[in-house]
């Protein structure tokens, strides 16, 4: 976690969404960004998916975008978490955890929140802080 400090720049990353189409980090630069570290098999990331996509239904027009990267080992059943939270913001599969551990997550879940810039200006908030934080840069 040392690693992902507020003014810091993430590294770039190259992941895959279930469909096989990679994205990266760049394709995000210019809008406000939420990174959502987590799993199927992770209670407590599954409680918070339901507060994450009302968080991406209040900003998705604002100059926002939301990430997801599942350290599912299980394909399958990081699509099937997908179909049953209802995710339709970009979802991508950090299966090896080569991602999360270049930049220091060790506990999901895990949010990371960064401007424009592609800068981080928060992390690991949770429910209502993250809404906050992101009513303060887009509203």
């Amino acid at each position: 976690i040392k690693k992902i400090a507020v003014r810091f720049t993430p590294p770039n990353f190259t992941l895959k969404n279930n469909a096989g189409q990679s994205f990266s980090l760049e394709d995000f630069r210019g809008k406000v960004v939420l990174i959502d570290f987590w799993a199927s098999w992770c209670g407590p990331c599954r409680k918070e998916a339901v507060f994450t996509k009302s968080i991406y239904e209040t900003f998705k027009d604002k100059e926002f975008d939301m990430i997801s990267i599942s350290q599912d080992q299980d394909t399958e059943a990081w699509v099937r978490a997908e179909k049953v939270d209802q995710i339709t913001w970009t979802s991508l599969l950090d299966k090896d955890r080569i991602y999360s551990n270049e930049v220091g997550i060790i506990t999901i879940p895990f949010t990371i929140i960064l401007d424009k810039e592609g800068k981080v200006v928060a992390k690991q908030l949770r429910g209502n802080a993250i809404k906050d934080k992101l009513s303060e840069m887009l509203l």
